[in-house]
């Protein structure tokens, strides 16, 4: 049995094209954490956002709003992660044309939170709108009637055993997938994580979380604690297939990513990774 609160989702958005945007917006990311002992967890937040130079949209926070879950409780409103460095940008597939006017910002943030040990484990988040308008396999947001929903990245940690925290981190993404890719070619990707604990890991497709919206794109006036929800997949579109032509897929012991789309556009696309320990 697969503990829920120890999975780990990265959402990313997969272009299949040449594509001009009118402003900035949220691309995908993913949370990590390191127990630290004596309570302490290393929190690790990567944003990815496309970065349209003439009419700037999503800002990158700095620092990052990060809220604390303690299972019936928003406990922690002051923790927040301070902007840490751009990395790389992400990888492009060779085949892609790309406007010299755009790029992706692939960024960090990191920091160390002190949490006391409960039955119940947390669940750490950071919410922030807005997706492109111009995606594909989503819906519009009933509130904004428009596809920018917002979107949130999360971990879980574990609920403590005896009193004490469980000693684990969890497992970090190896590789983030290419934001652009190209139509009618193969994607053959490995979107494999390690664990530092040695913990087994099963990957998946899954459904994205939506959270924030246009009115209020940091979430500060608004509370959205779990269970979070997901975004709504337009028709003919499912998590069963995520992209058109050949349906992506994830190898769930491997993590390698694999399928063919046919379809020119942007795709919003999660994928998720659950840790096993002696056998739970």
């Amino acid at each position: 049995m697969a503990i829920r609160n120890l999975k780990h989702i990265c959402c990313i958005l997969l272009t299949l094209c040449f594509f001009s945007a009118n402003a900035s917006h949220i691309v995908g990311g993913v949370m990590n954490y390191r127990y630290l002992g004596n309570n302490n967890f290393e929190i690790t937040l990567f944003v990815y956002r496309d970065d349209i130079r003439a009419n700037p949209g999503a800002t990158l926070d700095d620092p990052a709003v990060i809220r604390v879950y303690n299972g019936s409780t928003e406990t922690q409103f002051d923790f927040t992660l301070p902007f840490d460095s751009f990395l790389n940008s992400p990888l492009v597939d060779p085949c892609a044309t790309i406007a010299i006017t755009e790029r992706i910002d692939w960024t960090k943030y990191r920091g160390v939170i002190n949490l006391p040990p409960n039955s119940n484990g947390y669940t750490i988040y950071y919410q922030r709108c807005c997706r492109n308008n111009s995606i594909l396999n989503i819906t519009k947001d009933p509130v904004s009637n428009t596809i920018e929903w917002g979107a949130t990245y999360t971990i879980n940690i574990p609920p403590a055993v005896g009193g004490q925290h469980v000693n684990n981190s969890s497992p970090v993404f190896l590789n983030y997938p290419p934001v652009y890719i190209c139509n009618n070619k193969p994607i053959t990707y490995n979107h494999a994580a390690t664990d530092a604990d040695g913990d087994r890991l099963v990957y998946s497709l899954c459904d994205p979380f939506s959270g924030a919206d246009v009115a209020d794109p940091t979430n500060v006036a608004n509370d959205e604690p779990p269970p979070f929800t997901v975004v709504q997949w337009r028709n003919p579109y499912s998590l069963a297939n995520v992209l058109s032509g050949v349906p992506l897929a994830v190898n769930a012991t491997t993590g390698l990513l694999s399928g063919t789309p046919n379809t020119v556009g942007q795709f919003v696309v999660g994928v998720c990774v659950d840790e096993y320990r002696n056998g739970i």
